[in-house]
């Protein structure tokens, strides 16, 4: 359900029927947008324009079709009330807080605060945010000596399994930090072909799954 905020805007004062206002979007999948949400504005003896601006991965629009992170209302338009759309499009997993600030000159600005939160899709294989290599050389000379997993930092409750061609378990870790190079237990791994899977932390539906050489010369 849409939250509704009336906001009167003069050349003195600006106030708002209810206080503190906030908007809170329910829990999003990554690189969707939410429904969105709507508050109204209204101004009367205005000096100049009024700017309602906010922050990715917020957005705010007149007409709910186009959406940017700052719009423009003239005295003419805050004659009679104006909806603000608001929508929430996140991309990177997490909770978040940001706001709407509403500025007229002569007038004190107003905040609006905006909570959102993320989980995401379920995906296998090729996941666009992760790169793993799948070739390891791991024989000391500082080139392509471990297992790398690009941007796995940003995911530090992952887990990581590795497992030869018959499934079996040849190398785990909680927390994965770039550092395999190619053991098992303690010892160098046999040249070949192995598979892994990343599952990204409790609570996130998303797995990145591939397969792994290891050549030694």
């Amino acid at each position: 359900m849409a939250v509704i905020l009336t906001s009167l805007i003069t050349n003195l004062t600006y106030s708002q029927t209810i206080p503190a206002a906030s908007l809170n979007f329910t829990v999003q999948k990554t690189y969707t947008n939410s429904a969105a949400q709507t508050f109204t504005i209204r101004g009367s003896n205005l000096a100049g324009a009024v700017t309602v601006s906010t922050n990715p991965p917020f957005s705010i629009s007149k007409d709910s079709v186009i959406y940017n992170s700052i719009l423009t209302y003239d005295t003419t338009e805050l004659a009679a009330n104006q909806t603000v759309y608001v929508k929430f499009n996140p991309t990177v997993m997490g909770n978040y807080a940001d706001s709407i600030t509403s500025i007229s000159f002569g007038a004190d600005s107003k905040i609006i605060a905006l909570k959102g939160s993320i989980v995401a899709h379920h995906q296998n294989f090729n996941n666009a945010r992760l790169d793993a290599n799948n070739i390891i050389t791991p024989n000391g000379d500082g080139r392509n000596d471990t297992w790398v997993i690009k941007n796995i930092e940003q995911y530090p409750n992952n887990s990581v399994k590795v497992t030869d061609k018959s499934g079996n378990v040849i190398y785990s870790k909680q927390g994965y930090t770039n550092d395999w190079g190619g053991t098992y237990n303690n010892g160098p791994l046999a040249q070949g072909t192995y598979y892994y899977v990343v599952d990204f932390g409790e609570g996130l539906d998303l797995v990145f799954k591939g397969f792994i050489t290891v050549i030694r010369n």
